[in-house]
C-alpha cells in the first residue's frame, strides 16, 4: 500500500508446531509524514491483538484496526465458473486479480485525528514513527506448510509457501513492490503442550 511508507520491519515470531499456529509482534518504522491512515496488507485468518503507534519524540497511542472488504473484490475478480479450476493458467491470472484488488490494504488503521494533524505538519518532516503490532494466526493454510513424519502425526517442521502474496497470511506488511526496506526476523519455537513429545526434528 502507498499509504504505508515503511524503512525497516523488525519482527518476532513464535511458531507453533503442535497446535500449527502462529503468534507474532511486528515493530515497522515508517517514514515522515505520516498519513491521517495506515494501510497495510494482512490475512483474513489472522487476528490483530493489539496496535499501538509511537510518533517521534511524541506519546504511544492505542489504534483501532478495521477490516476492509477485500473479499469481495476478490470474489469479483474470480468469476464462479473458474473457482474450482483446475486450469493452472486461469488460476494465475485470477490470483493475480486478486492480489491487485487488495493491494491497497487489508486492514486499516486511522490516526486520532489530533496526532493526524500533528504527524503531517511541518516539524514532523524529520520524525516518523513506529508501528507496534501484536497478532495471532490460527489458520495458516497457503501461508506456512508443516510437514510430518507420519500422516496425521504432528508436524516435524515447517516452512514458508514460495507463492505470490503468501506473506501477508502470516505477517502484517505492506505486500507490493513498490514498498521495499529492510527486514528482521527472530524466529523462536513455542513450548510443546503438556505430555508432548517434541519432535526430534523440531530445533
Amino acid at each position: 500500500p502507498a499509504q504505508l511508507l515503511q524503512l525497516h520491519c523488525k519482527a518476532f515470531l513464535e511458531l507453533d508446531l503442535w497446535r500449527e499456529r502462529l503468534r507474532g509482534r511486528v515493530l515497522i518504522t515508517l517514514r515522515a509524514p505520516l498519513p491521517p491512515e495506515l494501510c497495510l496488507n494482512l490475512g483474513s485468518s489472522a487476528s490483530i491483538e493489539a496496535a499501538r503507534l509511537t510518533p517521534h519524540g511524541g506519546r504511544t497511542v492505542t489504534l483501532s484496526p478495521e477490516s476492509l472488504p477485500v473479499r469481495a473484490l476478490v470474489d469479483e475478480v474470480v468469476p464462479q465458473r473458474w473457482s474450482a479450476t483446475r486450469d493452472a493458467g486461469s488460476f494465475e491470472r485470477c490470483h493475480g486479480a486478486a492480489l491487485h484488488a487488495s493491494g491497497d490494504g487489508d486492514v486499516r488503521l486511522r490516526l486520532p485525528a489530533e496526532l493526524a494533524e500533528a504527524a503531517g505538519g511541518e516539524e514532523a518532516a524529520e520524525g516518523g514513527a513506529v508501528l507496534d503490532i501484536e497478532y495471532t494466526v490460527d489458520e495458516l493454510s497457503g501461508a506456512i506448510h508443516f510437514a510430518r513424519r507420519v500422516r496425521g502425526g504432528a508436524a516435524a517442521y515447517a516452512h514458508t509457501v514460495p507463492q505470490a502474496g503468501a506473506v501477508r497470511r502470516w505477517l502484517p506488511c505492506a505486500d507490493v513492490a513498490t514498498a521495499r526496506c529492510s527486514y528482521e526476523l527472530h524466529l523462536a519455537l513455542a513450548e510443546p503442550p503438556e505430555g508432548a513429545c517434541p519432535s526430534p526434528d523440531a530445533r
